[in-house]
């Protein structure tokens, strides 16, 4: 969305008036089901927005948590490491393998708290400028460090 990361694009949802209509899981009929491998992806990432423990009744025993057993790479690792380095208790809970695994920490992962300013410019014209602005004000853009981090994500540094 717009050069954020997940993470970003779930604390913009949270912090809407249209809060109550943010949904990911599509099992769940009047909520998230709360059992499925996207229910815990997300609320790993919602947990580590809201700097809170997961609220998840799956455990690292459960099929859907296999991969975080195994050693990476992961899909969406990025996050992984963003969740693994901001949720309080991470050692109780089905990404405890993975963190340890990763060794993320906040400073390592502070990138995806930024956008990257060269997205904007693949935003249709008609909306570009407020996006830009949008992001300026209330998200703030990467440095050229950060920048390069997102460019050789993936690859050689």
């Amino acid at each position: 969305m717009g050069g954020v990361s997940e993470a970003i694009t779930m604390r913009i949802a949270l912090d809407s008036p249209l809060k109550a209509q943010v949904r990911w899981c599509l099992r769940g009929t009047s909520g998230p089901c709360r059992t499925c491998g996207k229910c815990l992806y997300k609320e790993l990432i919602q947990a580590a927005v809201e700097r809170r423990p997961m609220d998840t009744p799956i455990t690292a025993d459960r099929p859907v948590a296999r991969k975080w057993q195994e050693p990476p790479p992961y899909g969406g690792q990025e996050m992984i490491e963003y969740g693994c380095a901001r949720v309080p208790g991470i050692e109780k809970t089905p990404f405890a393998r993975a963190a340890g695994y990763l060794g993320a920490t906040e400073e390592s992962t502070g990138w995806l708290d930024h956008c990257y300013r060269p997205a904007i410019e693949e935003i249709p014209e008609p909306w570009r400028e407020r996006a830009e602005r949008f992001m300026a004000e209330n998200v703030g853009f990467m440095d050229e460090a950060q920048a390069r981090r997102v460019e050789t994500w993936g690859g050689a540094a």
